[in-house]
């Protein structure tokens, strides 16, 4: 069943679409969908749900190194993929976010379209490079099973 009936939380948008676009999403043990932070650690272990296609932890390298690696992240996005951030800080519950890519336009507008959870509705906005850069980490993940 779909997790966000009555919600806009940005793990249930986002597990919700992969679900309705047919691929299997990850859950924790008895089904419930992770939340944002944990869902690259469904990327690991054998045929995980979910492929990393990349992680970028900007403050561990410098601005231009986390630009570049998350620029060649941004030219490779795909419909169907998740962009997940950490937000800066301890929070968990509420420290990332969840992003489906539903369109790139990098090379030729600067931007890659991502449908994402907003207070009251669901949204689909152009997120450009700067977008991601102040983050704590950055993952591009594609799904890597089907339901």
């Amino acid at each position: 069943t779909l997790g966000a009936t009555n919600h806009w939380k940005c793990n249930l948008f986002g597990m919700d679409s992969l679900y309705a676009g047919g691929a299997k999403p990850p859950t924790y043990p008895g089904g419930a969908y992770p939340i944002a932070i944990e869902i690259p650690n469904f990327s690991k272990g054998t045929n995980p749900p979910l492929l990393k296609l990349g992680e970028v932890w900007p403050g561990k390298m410098t601005p231009e190194q986390a630009q570049a690696k998350i620029d060649a992240l941004l030219k490779m996005a795909r419909p169907g993929d998740l962009i997940i951030v950490n937000h800066q800080g301890t929070d968990t519950s509420d420290g990332g976010h969840t992003r489906v890519v539903v369109g790139n336009n990098y090379a030729t507008q600067g931007t890659v379209d991502c449908a994402q959870a907003g207070f009251d509705a669901a949204h689909i906005r152009g997120e450009a490079l700067g977008n991601f850069t102040g983050e704590e980490a950055f993952y591009l993940l594609r799904p890597n099973q089907t339901r």
